[in-house]
């Protein structure tokens, strides 16, 4: 039979055991409830991925029919508008720009100076004699509008030109004035002596344009100045066209005509 002690340490060991084994299983009961709240956890952030398309990979059956299409209007509109700057033309519904325009800011007066009569003498020329002197029939030069457009020579065929005393050319300005239906009119300007001025345009800048005109490869040189732009067209009311071909300076001033037109006549007074 135990004594007193004995009975006291067996009690005490089993009161270890046991807690010991309560110990044992919360430790269990932890793990496994940990495990569950993490499998549930990724199970809802799954679902709520798989609802909000993440996982849908497949691209969308068409480009217009996907939330790119407004991205892809809008780099479109970009590129047009890089394509298209409003300082340029675009003449033939394509994306070839024919001028670098310059719009006009003011207008000024270019009247001839004063030559005093009594040092120079005038004489007149007949469209034969002044074709020689240029060496180009500029009557020719509006044969390469479109003929619906009714275009017509306005000149008499004579031209004034102004000699000092000494038998000195210097005033040799040609105007050869044409106009069409709708109120287009072509007004060409031509001299040896140096730009036949009109008018001087006052504008922003002053940007040229080379033109090829033979397919040897010679180019001339285009200052464009230009008013009134069409929101519609995209083309202007005025155009002015400045250059030099074959020692003849020429000024091409037309109104209501394309950008294109105005290629096409400065292309036939220099071909």
């Amino acid at each position: 039979m135990k004594n007193y002690d004995e009975m006291a340490n067996d009690v005490l060991r089993r009161i270890g055991e046991y807690e010991i084994a309560c110990k044992r299983k919360r430790r269990v009961y932890t793990k496994a409830i940990t495990s569950l709240c993490c499998v549930c956890l990724a199970a809802l952030m799954g679902v709520g991925m798989w609802q909000g398309g993440v996982f849908h990979t497949a691209p969308p059956d068409s480009l217009e029919d996907s939330a790119y299409k407004g991205e892809k209007e809008s780099e479109n509109e970009a590129v047009s508008n890089i394509a298209n700057p409003d300082d340029k033309v675009v003449t033939d519904g394509t994306d070839k720009l024919l001028f670098s325009v310059n719009e006009i800011t003011t207008t000024m007066n270019a009247a001839f100076k004063y030559l005093d009569p009594a040092l120079h003498y005038q004489e007149t020329w007949s469209s034969a004699d002044m074709t020689e002197y240029l060496g180009v029939d500029l009557r020719n030069a509006i044969s390469a509008l479109p003929s619906g457009m009714e275009m017509k020579y306005e000149g008499a065929g004579e031209f004034s030109v102004t000699y000092q005393n000494d038998g000195t050319l210097v005033v040799d300005s040609a105007a050869y004035e044409f106009s069409g239906k709708d109120d287009k009119k072509v007004t060409i300007l031509a001299s040896r002596l140096g730009m036949p001025y009109d008018c001087l345009y006052q504008s922003e800048s002053d940007n040229t344009t080379s033109i090829r005109i033979h397919d040897s490869g010679e180019t001339i040189s285009v200052l464009v100045y230009a008013q009134n732009k069409s929101e519609s067209t995209m083309d202007y009311e005025l155009y002015v066209a400045d250059f030099e071909y074959n020692g003849v300076f020429y000024r091409v001033i037309a109104k209501n005509i394309t950008a294109y037109q105005l290629d096409s006549i400065i292309r036939e007074i220099a071909k």
